[in-house]
């Protein structure tokens, strides 16, 4: 039969998970890796409508991803008090009603707990209420504000980018929108046209609670799932999670697989060449027509989100491109480093003389890029070639670049 997890197991492993969580730089981090994803793909998206528009004659494309690019600078202010307002709430809220990156989704326990508690007082036997107090100790331990601060403030994170991105979407929605209502005739485009059309697309997202329902909008949700780290994982990965899933006394070995292996995911798509390869990018350049049931597992149901698909593609190219040529002049300068030369001695040497792993400098200061998704494996890939090639030899070090 199908194999469940007991709610006591479930809420101890919530215990472990936030006390891994515990620290301040998993949320820093997340809120870092999520704002240089959402931006970039804003940028990328704006870069490649630029790029094609020559091509394709597609100015509504262009002036759409540049509205939504602009949109998401000019709402940093207003973003920020959607934080505080965020953060104020999920730290008033209880932890089960709170749900991250990192965390399940509730369970029908979660809702009936007092229920719960009463039948068990009552008619549970000695094993049941022992099981019973233990769990719900876990969740008083994971409920605790002190203790489940980390959950909170990603999940403050999580709900101010939804917004966010559902605001710059609108106003992307909203500029495709005016320009078909005014046709050639730009005189008439207007501030309040641009206004009504973003409003009538964001009022169109919310539900009857006045809630982001995600759901409206698939080529949105696709891209906050992206940025965020939270799409649903699929083949190897997807099963690899379900076995661990169903046996707990394995799961501590295999903790956050789905944001991992999604920022792989995100690092490949943004990767010159090898992106092109990625299976999401050949279904989008090759696909023609109008029947778009075939992307709709990328979020693209109709012409305009193929169109921004494609510029995006477009976009992570060309800056992909741009950032290696870039970074490989930095490490022939010496202002990039990387995990250092297989040797172990000269390794050791090199750290010994001052040298510092996965650094780029500007002047004398160097920075630690381990953080910056999803080019730090393309900077560190750079570096190792170079810091080898004296041990594996011009020729291996060209082929790899």
């Amino acid at each position: 039969g199908k194999v469940k997890t007991g709610e006591m197991i479930q809420n101890l492993q919530g215990v472990m998970v936030q006390s891994i969580l515990s620290g301040p730089k998993t949320p820093l981090r997340a809120m870092l890796g999520t704002t240089l994803n959402s931006y970039l793909n804003a940028i990328n998206e704006a870069a490649g409508a630029t790029l094609r528009a020559p091509f394709t004659n597609d100015i509504a494309s262009r002036k759409a991803s540049v509205a939504k690019l602009k949109g998401m600078f000019e709402l940093v202010p207003e973003a920020m008090d959607v934080f505080r307002k965020q953060w104020n709430a999920k730290f008033n809220a209880n932890i089960a009603d709170i749900r991250t990156r990192y965390s399940e989704a509730p369970t029908k326990g979660d809702e009936l707990w007092s229920a719960q508690r009463t039948w068990v007082e009552q008619r549970g036997t000695p094993g049941e209420k022992a099981a019973f107090y233990i769990n719900n100790q876990a969740r008083e331990l994971t409920n605790n504000k002190l203790f489940g601060w980390s959950p909170r403030a990603l999940a403050a994170t999580d709900d101010t980018f939804k917004w966010l991105l559902a605001r710059a979407r609108s106003k992307e929605i909203g500029m495709r929108n005016a320009l078909d209502a005014v046709g050639d005739d730009f005189q008439h485009l207007t501030p309040e046209l641009l206004k009504k059309a973003e409003d009538i697309h964001y009022n169109h997202l919310l539900d009857a609670e006045g809630n982001i329902n995600l759901g409206n909008d698939s080529w949105l949700k696709k891209q906050f799932e992206e940025v965020t780290l939270t799409s649903e994982l699929k083949g190897t990965a997807a099963k690899l999670d379900k076995v661990f899933n169903e046996i707990p006394l394995i799961k501590p070995f295999y903790l956050f697989a789905r944001t991992g292996v999604n920022g792989l995911n995100f690092t490949y798509k943004n990767t010159p060449l090898l992106g092109a390869l990625h299976k999401e990018s050949i279904a989008i350049l090759r696909h023609q027509g109008d029947d778009f049931t075939e992307l709709a597992e990328y979020g693209i149901k109709n012409a305009a989100d193929l169109a921004s698909a494609r510029n995006l593609f477009a976009g992570r190219q060309a800056m992909g491109a741009t950032v290696v040529s870039t970074m490989g002049g930095m490490y022939m300068a010496g202002q990039l480093t990387g995990n250092g030369p297989a040797d172990r001695q000269l390794k050791q040497q090199w750290i010994n003389a001052g040298w510092k792993p996965n650094h780029f400098y500007i002047g004398d200061v160097g920075f630690d890029y381990t953080t910056l998704e999803p080019y730090n494996i393309m900077f560190s890939a750079i570096a190792d070639i170079g810091d080898n090639m004296e041990l594996m030899g011009s020729e291996w070090a060209e082929k790899r670049l």
